[in-house]
């Protein structure tokens, strides 16, 4: 009944947020506030609606959804403070398996103040995903302050604490919460070039213990997990768009069969076919190993949608007016599934309208 009520409270919470920011940028002529507001319909195909790894492949079910994708954005600015909030609310409809259909809300909030030429802020999310027929619903989000440093020589400097974490309504076996401490530093190249590196360091900490030897030193312990990750990216902008990330992460565990090296070179572009129509391409490439051979007896997750490893996407985009943009999607992914090292495919087909007021 406690969780219930935390996620009707969430929910309101989400609601009143963007109320106010659409009252505040509609309703004064003099405020700062600028509002952006879009609505996405689309029919999508999905080969593989239940994530069934390429194993049991004759078990995977096809069917199609209707979805619903709502975005408001509040944006208010001075040379001194930026403060921006983003809520979203999606339904996704199956015609023929109810138990998949969900509802997702989410908002993003940040603030910054500049004082002389130091920038500091806050930065929030929160997601609510709720099946509408099944029993996985979880909450989950982050916090963070970070801090800007002046430029010097071309290279800016971002450091940030961020606080974390998830809660199952159903599977407190799986909730965990999480604090990061990140340092980014940046710079422009060139006119068209850009380029980022970012070291962070991630305490997990899980509400489970799934270590059952007893000959092992951590038996009978919560599951502990420290991640360190390097991200390197590099931006092209001119006529086209380029964007290139490498990323690598090295898992430590005190619970066997949890602990990895992760490699991932993820690649976007977006370039102009001719006059409002766009193509946009998505990919990545994931090498994984486990240190430890041996599997752990349950899932890494529930939600097999927040792991993202291979996958390709093609987006073409076309205008029809200035508010009305008409979209197709084509997309593979062969993401780890549930279960560790084993991995399930998919193909999506995803064809709607984007409209903007």
């Amino acid at each position: 009944m406690a969780r219930n009520r935390i996620r009707r409270n969430l929910t309101v919470i989400f609601c009143v947020a963007l109320l106010s920011a659409s009252e505040e940028g509609s309703g004064q002529t003099t405020s700062q506030w600028r509002v952006k507001n879009r609505l996405q319909t689309s029919y999508e195909f999905d080969s593989n609606i239940r994530e069934v790894p390429a194993s049991d492949s004759t078990k995977e079910i096809q069917d199609s959804s209707a979805r619903f994708l709502f975005q408001s954005q509040a944006t208010r600015n001075s040379p001194q403070t930026r403060v921006g909030l983003i809520f979203r609310t999606g339904l996704q409809t199956f015609f023929h398996n109810s138990i998949e259909n969900k509802l997702i809300n989410e908002v993003e909030l940040t603030g910054s103040v500049k004082v002389w030429k130091i920038v500091a802020g806050v930065r929030g999310y929160g997601r609510l995903k709720l099946y509408l027929n099944d029993n996985l619903d979880y909450v989950n989000g982050n916090g963070e302050v970070f801090l800007q440093t002046p430029l010097f020589s071309s290279i800016a400097s971002e450091l940030a604490y961020q606080a974390a974490g998830i809660n199952y309504q159903n599977f407190s076996i799986f909730d965990y919460s999480d604090n990061q401490i990140k340092w980014q530093i940046s710079r422009k190249l060139t006119t068209t070039f850009t380029s980022s590196i970012e070291f962070s360091f991630r305490q997990i900490r899980y509400k489970r213990t799934l270590n059952f030897n007893p000959n092992q030193p951590s038996f009978g312990l919560k599951q502990k997990d420290d991640n360190y990750k390097v991200f390197f990216q590099l931006n092209y902008t001119r006529k086209f768009l380029v964007n290139l990330s490498y990323s690598f992460i090295h898992n430590d565990s005190n619970t066997q069969g949890f602990g990895y090296n992760r490699h991932q070179i993820v690649l976007f572009f977006g370039t102009p076919l001719f006059a409002g129509v766009w193509l946009r391409g998505y990919s990545a490439y994931q090498s994984k190993h486990y240190t430890e051979d041996f599997i752990p007896v349950f899932p890494i997750d529930l939600d097999t949608e927040r792991e993202e490893s291979n996958f390709f996407i093609a987006d073409l985009s076309r205008d029809l007016n200035p508010g009305l943009t008409a979209l197709l999607r084509l997309a593979y992914y062969n993401n780890e599934s549930i279960i560790r090292s084993r991995f399930y495919r998919k193909f999506l087909v995803t064809a709607g309208f984007d409209i903007r007021f």
